[in-house]
């Protein structure tokens, strides 16, 4: 089987571009983060059972208002995997798994409350490399439970 390296090379910049959405969501640095996506780019937020339409933040500036939101935990920390990819040209799908962890802390009581993520993306290449033009983020399930404190 032959190996194109124009098609590793954009495997490896999309999956650079997932994983620069959770560096910057864990670093706080929502701007970065909103930069990732085109000017006119979409963030939806899916809840498995809400029947009500999904969360909407379109364009940088409000995709960044909430990723900023973030900043109300002690810390995040967003693992990923599973990443499949689709490239059709200048544009692309894919999905991949995430682990988002949200560590708050009251007191003595530190909780963690885990979200359980499927994003579905679109992504668009230009001369600069690719962007984000969709990412709908599907919360499968939640689970929150008491987290010892570091040692």
């Amino acid at each position: 089987m032959a190996v194109d390296p124009a098609a590793v090379a954009d495997i490896l910049a999309l999956r650079e571009l997932a994983l620069s959405y959770a560096r910057h969501a864990d670093r706080r640095e929502p701007e970065l983060l909103a930069a990732l996506f085109e000017p006119d780019g979409e963030l939806r937020m899916v809840r498995r059972g809400d029947p009500g339409p999904p969360a909407v933040s379109r364009g940088h500036r409000h995709i960044a208002s909430l990723v900023a939101r973030l900043r109300s935990f002690e810390t995040t920390f967003h693992l990923v995997a599973n990443h499949t990819i689709d490239i059709d040209g200048d544009d692309a799908t894919g999905e991949v798994y995430c682990q988002a962890h949200h560590l708050t802390v009251a007191g003595d009581e530190r909780t963690d409350h885990v979200m359980y993520i499927r994003y579905h993306d679109r992504y668009r290449r230009h001369g600069a490399g690719w962007s984000f033009v969709e990412r709908e983020l599907h919360v499968d399930w939640t689970d929150t439970h008491e987290v010892d404190p570091p040692t």
